[in-house]
């Protein structure tokens, strides 16, 4: 028998067609399958260091900042480690209160713990989904959805930031139960409206504020004094005012004109702290008070570039906390005057972890301390200390 020619007939095309599909479909998985592998490989072999610093975003090269301000004299603050750290904190006020979760955890029903002056008062068993908070006279109120409109928070900052910021959500109860958060509505042009406001469930909305522009809460004062910036623009484009909401009236306030952006302000009586940013003109992010005469830039340890500040206690300490391009070398410091302490130096301060920081602070020194014992899986143990002189 002789060899048999396929012709160029429609069967020849199909089968032709076929064998290309086939050849085309194996390089692809070849090729798919050496990206997954060289990714797992590099996966795999990441520090814990270095999936923390992924989460940052990337900084510009130190070499462009202008130097620090060093600190004059010592500052030796005392930090001392609270009874109560077995239990989750859910809130804590300025006053002294704090509010615990103590049923346990999976529990079908939740349990909170009133605590303050060493005297604790039981919730009692309430639903699963019962959520309280703290005002700042010791009452205790209940979370509802409407509460937490589109906006309470701060448009720029997301999970991001709040890895290294103080959890404060950006709204406070008041002692008649009312909220003062920002609202921020967009219409069907999407135009937006931004209303600075107090809210009270059942009563009618107080707006101190309304811009077309975005409006983010900073700080509230215990004399309901509110700090809140308005933005323009975007991105490395951006530039905030900043303003004081007090006695029904609002104040247009100067801060440095290096800067274009302010990302946090902490007050308390006649202490205010500021962090000022400027992305276009490649400026550090700095920390400053203000005084009589304008503002003054806080030292910053050796070996950190970046300062931020979170909260002025009623012993004039200034808490903060300071970075370089590593985010993982983060710091937790207070001031005072022209001294800086770091926090984590601190023979109370959590020894366990990868690294901690500060999720909540209240102006009697009270702070919550996250310790994270393992990046990869986010394992943590939480601390209530009080940082005193």
């Amino acid at each position: 028998m002789g060899r048999q020619v396929i012709g160029q007939s429609a069967d020849y095309g199909r089968l032709k067609k076929l064998f290309g599909l086939v050849v085309f479909t194996g390089l692809v998985l070849a090729f798919a399958r050496y990206l997954i592998s060289k990714n797992l490989a590099v996966y795999s072999t990441k520090s814990s260091s270095e999936i923390k610093n992924s989460i940052a975003p990337a900084l510009p090269n130190t070499k462009t900042y202008r130097p620090t301000v060093s600190s004059k004299g010592t500052l030796s603050p005392k930090v001392v480690r609270s009874e109560y750290n077995y239990l989750p904190l859910m809130d804590m006020n300025d006053r002294g209160d704090y509010l615990f979760l103590s049923s346990p955890i999976g529990a079908s029903y939740r349990e909170f713990l009133h605590v303050y002056q060493g005297k604790s008062v039981s919730s009692g068993r309430l639903t699963s989904s019962s959520r309280w908070s703290l005002t700042p006279d010791g009452n205790i109120v209940k979370r509802v959805e409407q509460q937490f409109p589109f906006g309470s928070g701060r448009l720029n900052g997301g999970l991001v930031s709040w890895a290294y910021n103080e959890l404060r959500f950006y709204r406070r109860f008041t002692d008649d139960g009312s909220m003062i958060y920002v609202n921020n509505n967009l219409n069907k042009s999407k135009q937006l409206t931004a209303k600075l406001v107090k809210d009270r469930i059942g009563s009618a909305t107080k707006v101190f504020y309304t811009a077309p522009f975005p409006l983010n809460i900073l700080e509230i004062e215990e004399d309901e004094s509110i700090w809140f910036k308005k933005s323009f623009g975007q991105k490395s484009e951006q530039r905030d005012e900043l303003l004081k909401a007090s006695g029904g009236k609002i104040e247009s306030v100067y801060y440095p004109t290096s800067y274009s952006t302010i990302d946090r302000i902490a007050a308390t009586g006649s202490i205010i702290a500021a962090t000022f940013g400027s992305p276009k003109e490649m400026e550090p992010v700095r920390s400053y008070v203000r005084q009589s005469n304008g503002w003054k830039e806080l030292p910053i340890p050796p070996g950190y570039m970046f300062s931020y500040v979170q909260r002025v206690f009623h012993n004039g300490l200034i808490l903060g906390f300071v970075t370089d391009q590593d985010r993982a070398a983060m710091k937790q410091v207070v001031w005072k005057n022209d001294s800086v302490a770091i926090l984590n130096d601190m023979p109370s301060w959590p020894k366990l972890g990868q690294f901690s920081y500060i999720s909540r602070a209240t102006r009697n020194g009270n702070i919550y301390v996250r310790s994270v014992l393992n990046t990869d899986t986010g394992t943590s143990e939480n601390y209530l200390l009080n940082v005193g002189l």
